[in-house]
C-alpha cells in the first residue's frame, strides 16, 4: 500500500495547478511522505497575488511578519539578499528611514524602539550632514558642534522633532549605524509594506531569524473522503482559532456557517494498521464556508482583504506556527480535490488582526494524500526555532569553513610572511589608503562602531576592531583582559596606558599577521573571474586587500564604495598592490601557484 501511497503523491504533482511557491519537495515524515512547497525557495515575491489584490511584497506590512522575526533583521541583512550595498542607497529610497525624527534615531521612543545603537555618543561633528544641517541653520546658530548628540537632542525638542528626510536625501551610510540597526528600532516598523525594505521579500522564509522549517511538521494526516455543500452538520473536527479552539463545530444553522463541507482524515497507518489517531474520522471544515471568531486587542475588527469580515477568520489550522494559518477553500467531490490556502494576519503594540489577510494560493491536495497537520493541542507550535539566520553573500557565495587560529599556537612566523605575502607592508597601505583626508586623533574616532550585530572600537594603529576574535583572543589571556573588552562598548576611547597595557604594539603586529595570513589563504582559495585560475601575484594582493579591508564575504572585485563614494573595494585593492609593489612586499609567483 505504500507504493500506492507514493503513486498517489507523485500523480498528484502532474495534476497541480497552483501552488504558493514555483517548486514542490515530497517531505519524508516518519515513514510517510507529503507534498509541499520548496520551502527553500518560498518567498514573498514567490507567492502568488491575492485574488483582486496587490502582491504580497505590495500588501503585507512588516507586522504581519514578526512571527517570522522578521523586525530582527537589519538593513544591511536584507540588502545583501539583493547585492546591494545599503550605505549607497538614500532616504527617498527608504520612506521608513525618512520617516523617522532624530528624536527616534536619537534616544528611541521610549517603549518599543531603542534607536540606532550608539548614535548618541557621537559628537555632532562626526556626523558631517549633521554638522552642516545645524551650521547653516538660523535656529541653531550658537549650537556647539563638540558636543555629543545625544545630549544635544535630548535638551532640544525643535531638533528632536526633525525628520532625517527634511535634512536631504542623506545616503544611508552617512549616518552612523543606521545600516546595522534592527528594523524593531525604528519608530512605526510595523505599518510599512515589504516593498519598502529592500531585499526583505526575496529572504526564503526558511532563512528569517524564526524560520518556518517544514522538517519540524512530525504530524500528518490522509485525506480519506472528500465531502461537498450538503453537508449540514458534523461535530467532530480538528480546525477553528487561536480563539474557539480547534475542535469547534460546524452546523450550518450557526451565525457565519453557510455549509460544513470538508475533508475527512484518517490515520495514515490506517492503510493497514490498527491504530488509531486522535484525528482519525475528524473533519477538517472548508474555511471558506465557516468563519470563526479572531483577532484581538485594537485591531479585532479590521479588516485587511476583500473578503475578510469583522472579527472573524476563516477556519483553519497552523502546522507551521503562528506565521500564516492553512485553510480549506475549495473541495471538488468530482475529482475528489481540496485545495488549499494560507491567511495571514497583522499585528502591532495595539493587538492582531484575525487571520484574514488572503488568501493566497497554496497547495491542492487529492484523496489519499498526505497533508500537514501540526500540533493537536489547542494553540499553534512556536515558530522560535533556536536556529539564526546568516547573513547571505550578495553574490550567493557558500562561505568557506576555514580552521581556527588561536593567539595560544600555530602563529604564523617565517620573514614576517603570511600565505606567501608581507603582512606589514600591506596592512601599513591599506591604512594610509584608506585614512587619507581623515584625522589620526583618538578624540575624533567614532565612539562605537558596528560590524554586523557586533558593536565595539578600532584599536592601535592597524584600526582592529575590538570585536575580531582574534583581537579578543590576544586581550582575554592577559589579566584583567575581560574587563578591558567591556569597556570597549562604551564611550570614552581606552588610555594609551591601557590600550599599551592589554593591546601593546607588538601584540597588534602578531594578530595582524593572523588576520591577513586568513585573508591571503581565503584569497588563494579563490578563482579570479579575470583569469579562470587561482589568485595570484599582483591579483592575490589585491584580492587579499579587499578580503581585510571588507571583510571574509567581500565579493570579488566589489564596486561597493564607502560612504563618501570617494574608493571602491576594487579601486582599493589596485591602490594597495601600488603600495605594496612600490615598498619592496613579497609576491607568490602565479609561476608556482
Amino acid at each position: 500500500m505504500a507504493h500506492t501511497q507514493i503513486a498517489t503523491i507523485f500523480t498528484w504533482l502532474l495534476l497541480l495547478t497552483t501552488t504558493a511557491a514555483s517548486s514542490i519537495t515530497v517531505q519524508q515524515v516518519g515513514e510517510q511522505q507529503v507534498a509541499m512547497p520548496d520551502i527553500e525557495s518560498w518567498t514573498f515575491n514567490s507567492m502568488p497575488n491575492i485574488e483582486g489584490m496587490d502582491a504580497p511584497s505590495q500588501l503585507l506590512k512588516l507586522g504581519s511578519l514578526s512571527s517570522l522575526g522578521a523586525e530582527e533583521f537589519t538593513l544591511e541583512q536584507t540588502s545583501a539578499f539583493l547585492g546591494v550595498d545599503i550605505n549607497q542607497l538614500t532616504l527617498n529610497q527608504l520612506p521608513l528611514i525618512g520617516e523617522q525624527t532624530l528624536g527616534n534615531l536619537v534616544l528611541g521612543d521610549g517603549i518599543s524602539s531603542a534607536g540606532v545603537p550608539f548614535l548618541d555618543q557621537y559628537k555632532i561633528k562626526q556626523i558631517k550632514p549633521l554638522a552642516t544641517f545645524f551650521k547653516n541653520n538660523p535656529q541653531f546658530q550658537d549650537i556647539q558642534l563638540s558636543q555629543n548628540l545625544g545630549q544635544f537632542v535630548a535638551n532640544n525638542p525643535t531638533a528632536a522633532n526633525i525628520k532625517l528626510n527634511e535634512l536631504g536625501n542623506l545616503k544611508i551610510g552617512s549616518i552612523p549605524n543606521l545600516g546595522n540597526t534592527p528594523l524593531k528600532d525604528f519608530v512605526d516598523w510595523e505599518n510599512f509594506s515589504l516593498d519598502s525594505i529592500p531585499g526583505i521579500s526575496d529572504i526564503p522564509l526558511s532563512q528569517f531569524p524564526n524560520p518556518l522549517n517544514l522538517s519540524s511538521i512530525s504530524i500528518i494526516a490522509r485525506i480519506d473522503t472528500v465531502r461537498g455543500p450538503a453537508e449540514a452538520n458534523w461535530g467532530r473536527t480538528v480546525t477553528g482559532s487561536l480563539e474557539v479552539g480547534f475542535e469547534f463545530p460546524c452546523n450550518k444553522t450557526s451565525e457565519n456557517t453557510e455549509s460544513c463541507s470538508h475533508i475527512e482524515l484518517d490515520d495514515p497507518e490506517n492503510l493497514g494498521a490498527t491504530v488509531s489517531s486522535p484525528f482519525e474520522g475528524k473533519a477538517w471544515i472548508n474555511g471558506q464556508q465557516q468563519w470563526v471568531d479572531g483577532g484581538s486587542g485594537l485591531l479585532k475588527m479590521a479588516v485587511l482583504s476583500p473578503v475578510a469580515k469583522p472579527g472573524l477568520e476563516p477556519t483553519g489550522r497552523f502546522p507551521f506556527g503562528a506565521f500564516a494559518k492553512m485553510v480549506l477553500w475549495e473541495v471538488d467531490e468530482t475529482n475528489d480535490s481540496a485545495q488549499f490556502v494560507l491567511f495571514l494576519r497583522y499585528c502591532n503594540t495595539g493587538g492582531c488582526t484575525p487571520y484574514n489577510i488572503g488568501p493566497i494560493p497554496f497547495m491542492e491536495y487529492k484523496r489519499d494524500a498526505m497533508i500537514p497537520i501540526g500540533s493537536l493541542r489547542s494553540n499553534p507550535p512556536s515558530n522560535r526555532l533556536p536556529i539564526r539566520t546568516q547573513q547571505r553573500l550578495a553574490q550567493q557565495q557558500v562561505r568557506r569553513q576555514q580552521p581556527s587560529i588561536s593567539m595560544r599556537g600555530n602563529i604564523i612566523t617565517g620573514e614576517e610572511v603570511a600565505g606567501g605575502i608581507s603582512p606589514s607592508i600591506l596592512a601599513e597601505g591599506i591604512i594610509k589608503i584608506l585614512s587619507v583626508g581623515k584625522s589620526n586623533s583618538q578624540s575624533d574616532f567614532p565612539p562605537i562602531t558596528c560590524l554586523g550585530d557586533r558593536c565595539g572600537k578600532s584599536l592601535g594603529k592597524y584600526y582592529l576592531h575590538s570585536t575580531n576574535q582574534k583581537v579578543i583572543e590576544s586581550i582575554a589571556l592577559l589579566d584583567g583582559g575581560d574587563n578591558f573588552l567591556r569597556d570597549l562598548t562604551k564611550p570614552n576611547y581606552p588610555t594609551p596606558a591601557s590600550l599599551h597595557n592589554f593591546f601593546p604594539s607588538t601584540r597588534q603586529d602578531e594578530v595582524m599577521r593572523l588576520v591577513i595570513g586568513e585573508a591571503a589563504l581565503l584569497a588563494r582559495s579563490e578563482i579570479d573571474p579575470t583569469t579562470n585560475k587561482y589568485f595570484c601575484g599582483d591579483r592575490l594582493i589585491e584580492r587579499t586587500a579587499q578580503i581585510f579591508a571588507g571583510g571574509l564575504f567581500t565579493p570579488i572585485d566589489s564596486r561597493v564604495a564607502n560612504a563618501d563614494n570617494s574608493l571602491t573595494i576594487l579601486k582599493l585593492g589596485q591602490k594597495v598592490r601600488t603600495y605594496y609593489n612600490s615598498h619592496g612586499g613579497t609576491v607568490v609567483s602565479c609561476a608556482t601557484n
